[in-house]
């Protein structure tokens, strides 16, 4: 039923974004070749963030604001290493 949908779509969501990672992760995301850092450091997180989006999609069936979500969580860690740049720079 509804919870075997939401799991299903929780592993294909990590599933996803497994590979790219096993072969350049670094840091917080997991080391390029290691796969259980890669399953820690961004299975764990993305597998996170599926379970909401499957959640709110079984709930409220809205694509749009799913998508506008998923770019702003895709943004935060561009942003941050901006940020980081900028300030790095001014030191």
């Amino acid at each position: 039923g509804r919870l075997s949908a939401i799991l299903v779509s929780v592993l294909l969501f990590v599933a996803w974004h497994i590979p790219t990672r096993y072969f350049l992760a670094h840091s917080v995301e997991g080391e390029a070749g290691n796969l259980g850092s890669v399953l820690v450091g961004t299975g764990i997180p993305v597998g996170i963030v599926a379970i909401v989006f499957a959640c709110a999609w079984d709930r409220w069936r809205n694509l749009p604001a799913l998508i506008a979500i998923h770019a702003g969580v895709d943004t935060i860690p561009i942003i941050c290493s901006m940020l980081q740049s900028t300030a790095e720079s001014y030191r």
